[in-house]
């Protein structure tokens, strides 16, 4: 692979550090946020789970004071002090921005990434056709470290490319999942504390 890497032309190696860079980056990003929505969808099971056997909200309140830095004790707080309806959707979607940080960086990923791809490609094949304009007879030797140089950098681009896409689908969705729980949280919250 390294002998691969070190035969491409400079601008080639470029391109395909770049891509390595965005790689890097991105796998990153998708394992942190794996671990992340992992984390809140187990959070959100056990406090809907949990939420049910409460009978006030002062009761909920005092179960749940020990944990501050759950996202749970913020809505608490938020209902606590008598928000008004669009300061806890606020609220519900700095929470979901936050949990959402860095996605678009995957989106970025695996747009750019193909298109990188491209440019080598091109790049390639145009100093293929300069290396050969000038020859009398077309050899395999001669093609062959421009069309080298094209395919790998296609084929960086989309290794770099299809798991960012992928990632970023199946997050948004988890995203879209959070938010919906959120709601669903407020709401029986709400409900809690307007009994009397």
């Amino acid at each position: 692979m390294i002998n691969i890497f070190l035969n491409l032309g400079l601008f080639a190696k470029i391109i395909i550090l770049i891509l390595i860079l965005f790689s890097v980056i991105s796998w990153g990003i998708i394992f942190s946020k794996w671990r992340l929505f992992r984390k809140l969808k187990k959070e959100n099971e056990g406090i809907r789970r949990k939420l049910v056997y409460f009978k006030d909200f002062e009761e909920i309140k005092k179960y749940y004071d020990f944990k501050k830095k759950n996202y749970f004790f913020l809505l608490i707080s938020i209902l606590e002090e008598e928000k008004r309806d669009y300061q806890i959707k606020e609220t519900i979607e700095e929470l979901v921005d936050k949990a959402g940080k860095n996605l678009p960086f995957l989106a970025t990923a695996s747009s750019v990434s193909p298109f990188l791809g491209l440019l080598g490609t091109v790049w390639g094949i145009t100093k293929v056709f300069f290396d050969v304009k000038d020859l009398p007879m077309i050899t395999l030797q001669a093609i062959a470290p421009g069309m080298a140089d094209a395919l790998i950098t296609t084929i960086a681009g989309l290794l770099v490319a299809i798991p960012a896409v992928i990632a970023y689908n199946y997050f948004i969705i988890r995203l879209e999942e959070f938010r919906k729980n959120l709601e669903k949280i407020v709401n029986y919250l709400i409900e809690v504390k307007d009994r009397k």
